[in-house]
């Protein structure tokens, strides 16, 4: 069973885990990470930026009950969906990029940027436990 599902025992306790959507956000379109709180990717998705792009990305999202996100730039470029967000009552965090940035810089092995990377460089620099 993946780890982002939840035990028998959890279900029938009516506690489910906590996901983390980290998003990085461009002007074109918007890359979501979804991470369970082990940190493993369970979903990703990319959403072209247009007119439906929130109401995509919220009915993406309906899957987890219990969720939490990370913008990266939300004073930035992620600042009206990190507003939207928030709107819809919905807990987030910004992700300053400097420090995506800093994280591949520093990452063994010679990491490239990608937008799935970066989306999930919001976890890590989210301050989000579990």
């Amino acid at each position: 069973m993946p780890a982002a599902l939840p035990s028998l025992s959890q279900r029938v306790q009516g506690w489910l885990p906590v996901i983390l959507i980290g998003v990085d956000p461009h002007k074109s379109s918007h890359t979501a990470v979804a991470v369970d709180a082990a940190g493993h990717q369970v979903a990703q998705r990319r959403f072209v930026v247009n007119a439906g792009t929130f109401r995509q990305l919220m009915r993406w999202c309906e899957q987890w009950s219990e969720r939490r996100f990370a913008v990266e730039g939300a004073r930035g470029l992620g600042r009206t969906l990190a507003q939207q967000l928030a709107a819809a009552g919905e807990n987030v965090v910004d992700v300053p990029s400097t420090l995506s940035a800093r994280a591949r810089l520093l990452a063994t092995g010679g990491d490239r940027k990608t937008d799935a990377k970066d989306a999930l460089q919001g976890r890590r620099h989210s301050g989000w436990r579990v």
